[in-house]
């Protein structure tokens, strides 16, 4: 497998191109147009899918299904598939902002690890009220509660991630390497002098 080692200015044929090539390529670099250029890309296949199935379900009769479901299979296949690549994708442009790997690795994992608390948090907090709502087994009958057994701490940690790993595809080239020599962020930072091939 080839590493993408994306310089310069991108083109959209050689971002897609690149974005399929380095299915699963954590190791090299995406720049921001080739980052956004893929985005771009993914999202005109979803119009189009969108496009099709509201054709698709406009032709239907009132007592069939609304989506075809060889169409929601595709869809589902499709976003499936893209999967590793978006992450694949995500890690090369967060390594050409500046970042690390082993820094990255941390990032992600706390990232969706949080996200998945998050996810498994609010839906479990939503079932047990609505639950509760169903059933009255308590004494006063209340609305729904949404995330009542999460911290605020935790809430501000996901949320900053969030924002962190949101707008880090807008930033150029190394903008976050460092000149420091200072050991600990050198061990997250890259440096600006050094060639990042990690």
């Amino acid at each position: 497998m080839k590493t993408i080692e994306e310089t310069g200015k991108v083109s959209f044929p050689q971002a897609v191109k690149d974005f399929w090539k380095g299915y699963a390529d954590f190791r090299g670099r995406s720049t921001r147009a080739g980052f956004w250029w893929a985005n771009l890309c993914i999202a005109i296949i979803y119009v189009v899918l969108f496009i099709i199935i509201s054709t698709n379900s406009a032709s239907r009769s009132y007592y069939e299904s609304s989506v075809s479901p060889v169409l929601l299979f595709i869809i589902v296949i499709f976003s499936l598939a893209l999967v590793v690549p978006m992450l694949a994708l995500t890690v090369r442009r967060l390594r050409d902002v500046g970042l690390k790997s082993k820094a990255i690795l941390a990032l992600m994992v706390l990232y969706y690890g949080l996200y998945l608390t998050f996810v498994l948090s609010f839906y479990s907090s939503f079932l047990s009220s609505i639950t509760s709502m169903l059933y009255q087994y308590s004494d006063s009958y209340s609305a729904p509660t949404i995330m009542s057994s999460s911290s605020p701490l935790f809430i501000f940690l996901f949320m900053t991630l969030a924002t962190f790993v949101s707008v880090c595809p807008f930033l150029p080239t190394n903008m976050l390497a460092t000149k420091s020599n200072n050991p600990i962020l050198k061990s997250i930072f890259s440096s600006t002098y050094e060639n990042i091939t990690e």
